[in-house]
């Protein structure tokens, strides 16, 4: 046996060990990219908290207060035209309820930079705080004005139209008194046109400081209205002077005094003057609450800057979280790719070696050849089968040499025992051809039978010898049937290992299901993301580009996984080819069995065999023993003789007969034994 292939300095590692710890990696390095992509999402989370908790409510803070000034404004400006004091009351409610949202606003706004810390300065809170608060004082004041301009000029709308009436009435009052009085006195006449030009001039500067809107001029017309009422009153003395009773026309003197009333303390004229007053300070305020407003808006602008720059800040910081987490990925996903395609090629270099091994002697053995022996290499597995299958062709070597040895002797003791019958029977011949001379060759007869005594007793000892050889060789053969069903139990075992392994690689396959889910599922959320930001315009901009990574990022997931899905499949592939090659193992195994089987027969035979001719020896040898005592008493039994020597000659020729049987039975055996190979 000195080409047998053993390696027992290496160490044995079981492949059901080394699978687990290929698994346990696999699954180890997945759920470190899990881990890592948990990392990177986390990080853009927070980021986005970031963004959410602090920039974009200050930033929609800022715009909903600004929105809110300049809803003020605008009802302001919308306030300032009304004439209705149940509209102006109506805005005046919605400016109050601004102005209370914009006070919590403002508030807010302070909270929100009281948190971030160094947003506002304290400079920028107070003078944001006295923005607001002169905007609504001055809004206050404006409305008031409005509302005290209501007033005036629903007083000028009642006073107007007596003033504008008598104003009317008395230039043609005077000139109808004129005509009937004035007669040839020029100087009346003179006092009555005077009259007459000045009513008439001054109703037309009144029509014009009802159109006016400037103060300064309808301060113009007001005085020119009063030198116009002083020229009336002077020419209705004159007239007066020379009719006293024109007095007595109270059409005239009733129109006449509605116009001296107009340009009193209380009058309309008046009146107009102050609306006119409080109107232009009503535009005063109203430029200064613009500007107000103005400048609060740029402080807000400002504010919202910062707001702009910590969003800037946080998209940079996500922009280089993803980056920094991709290459990460991708790094990982080529490490673990590597290291996959190593361990798959190493293991079935390291399987096949092995296996290889075992079907070729497998293949010697279905062809008689022991041989050589396998390699006790590979995983603990293969090494226990090729061990066992090594120690059945060590023992099958053995019990076969020890059973062609014992053919062997069979098959010649076989041919002395067919020659010594055949000696025995020529000497029958004679002894019956020479019984006329038996008296005197009866001492020879002695002599012969003395000598096939002593080959009887000789063929009964090495008839026994071949029963026990017979004996041990089935003996061995039961015990190369033990072994063989042994390695068929192995081969059994091994077959539900690689059956686990499979259910090992589909739950692993699951799990590549399963994440592929959650890199879809994470695409959809990209998706999702992207349209909210295009929702949002360009204040989520920064949140699209981060969706959009997100989406490439479980785009390239979702990649990896359909590749180590690939890989399994391969890896699925291997372990079907090994399990094929278990099964055509356990074929051969079956067939050595069966060669076990038909062996026992026909070591079964030839005890049967060996067990007939030491019958027929046992009868040879009691022959013998009655020839023997026959020559003793030679003389007594000669008329027997020759039925003696008849009965021997059968016995000799059914001895010759079993010993042809069993040459020819030995020669068979020795014929099949000389089929196995051996060293």
């Amino acid at each position: 046996m000195s080409n047998v292939k053993r390696n027992p300095s290496t160490r044995s590692v079981s492949l059901i060990q080394s699978l687990s710890v290929i698994f346990t990696l696999v699954i180890g390095f997945f759920v470190a990219l899990s881990l890592l992509s948990a990392n990177g999402l986390n990080q853009v989370k927070t980021q986005f908290d970031t963004l959410s908790e602090r920039a974009m409510p200050l930033a929609m803070n800022n715009a909903a207060l600004t929105q809110d000034v300049l809803e003020q404004l605008k009802l302001l400006n919308y306030g300032t035209q009304l004439s209705s004091s149940i509209e102006l009351e109506a805005t005046r409610e919605r400016i109050n309820m601004l102005s209370q949202r914009s006070d919590i606003r403002v508030q807010s706004l302070f909270d929100i930079a009281e948190q971030q810390g160094g947003v506002l300065t304290k400079n920028q809170r107070a003078e944001l705080a006295n923005k607001i608060a002169d905007l609504q004082s001055l809004t206050q004041a404006i409305l008031a004005t409005q509302s005290q301009t209501i007033a005036m000029q629903n007083q000028i709308d009642k006073q107007v139209t007596g003033f504008h009436y008598g104003l009317s009435s008395i230039g043609p009052e005077m000139n109808r008194i004129s005509l009937s009085l004035a007669g040839d006195n020029p100087m009346v006449s003179d006092a009555a046109s005077r009259f007459i030009a000045n009513a008439s001039s001054m109703e037309s500067t009144f029509l014009t400081l009802m159109m006016q809107t400037e103060l300064e001029r309808a301060q113009s017309e007001y005085r020119e209205m009063r030198n116009r009422i002083a020229g009336i009153s002077l020419a209705f003395d004159d007239f007066a002077s020379w009719h006293p009773e024109i007095k007595e026309f109270a059409s005239m003197t009733t129109s006449y005094d509605m116009v001296l009333k107009g340009f009193e303390g209380d009058g309309v004229l008046r009146m107009i003057l102050d609306r006119l007053e409080l109107m232009e300070k009503q535009g005063d305020d109203l430029i200064k609450a613009a500007v107000v407003a103005d400048e609060t808006t740029i402080l807000l602008a400002n504010i919202s800057e910062t707001a702009e720059q910590l969003i800037d800040a946080g998209q940079e910081v996500v922009n280089s979280t993803i980056e920094r987490n991709i290459i990460m990925l991708i790094s990982a996903t080529f490490g673990l790719v590597v290291i996959v395609i190593s361990l798959f090629f190493g293991l079935r270099r390291w399987i096949n070696r092995s296996l290889k091994s075992i079907t070729s002697q497998l293949s010697k053995l279905t062809q008689h050849d022991l041989r050589g022996q396998a390699l006790v290499d590979g995983p603990t597995e293969i090494r226990d089968i090729a061990s066992k299958l090594n120690q059945v062709v060590d023992s099958t070597h053995t019990s076969i040499e020890t059973v062609t040895r014992n053919c062997e002797t069979l098959y010649q003791t076989a041919e002395i025992s067919h020659g010594a019958a055949e000696e025995t029977r020529n000497s029958l011949s004679a002894q019956s051809s020479a019984l006329e001379s038996m008296v005197t060759t009866v001492t020879e007869l002695e002599a012969s039978i003395r000598e096939i005594a002593t080959m009887t007793t000789e063929s009964f000892t090495n008839s026994q010898q071949a029963e026990e050889f017979a004996t041990v060789g089935l003996a061995a053969m039961e015990d190369s049937r033990g072994r063989l069903h042994q390695l068929e139990e192995t081969l059994s075992r091994n077959e539900r290992s690689m059956s686990q392994l499979d259910e090992k690689v589909g739950q692993i396959s699951e799990m590549v299901d399963l994440i592929s889910g959650i890199a879809d599922n994470t695409n959809l959320l990209a998706l999702n993301a992207a349209i909210e930001a295009a929702r949002a315009g360009d204040m989520g901009r920064g949140f699209a580009v981060v969706a959009d990574e997100v989406r490439k990022l479980a785009s390239d997931t979702t990649a990896q996984t359909s590749n180590i899905r690939q890989m399994m499949a391969e890896l699925t592939a291997a372990a079907q080819s090994s399990r094929q090659s278990v099964s055509e193992s356990r074929e051969e195994m079956t067939f050595a069995l069966e060669s076990s089987e038909r062996v026992k027969s026909s070591f079964e035979d030839i005890e049967a065999s060996i067990s007939q001719i030491r019958l027929r020896v046992e009868h040879v040898s009691a022959a013998t023993e009655e020839q023997q005592r026959a020559t003793a008493d030679v003389s007594r039994s000669i008329v027997h003789v020759n039925d003696q020597s008849d009965n021997s000659n059968l016995q000799l020729a059914s001895m010759v007969e079993s010993a042809e049987q069993v040459a020819e039975i030995a020669g068979h055996q020795q014929a099949m034994l000389h089929k196995y190979k051996l060293n």
